[in-house]
């Protein structure tokens, strides 16, 4: 898990100097995104 995280963050710097947007706002979008994606996912497994 702190892998995956370290990944993230390399590339969350790698996009930060592509799109000279903040690495810590991509990582705060793309823990937002899974943590709607887990929301999302339990609702459509509860659905099930």
């Amino acid at each position: 898990r702190a892998v995956s995280m370290y990944v993230t963050f390399g590339s969350a710097k790698e996009a930060e100097k592509k799109t000279g947007i903040p690495g810590m706002v991509i990582m705060s979008g793309i823990v937002l995104l899974s943590i709607s994606m887990k929301d999302i996912m339990s609702k459509i497994v509860i659905k099930l």
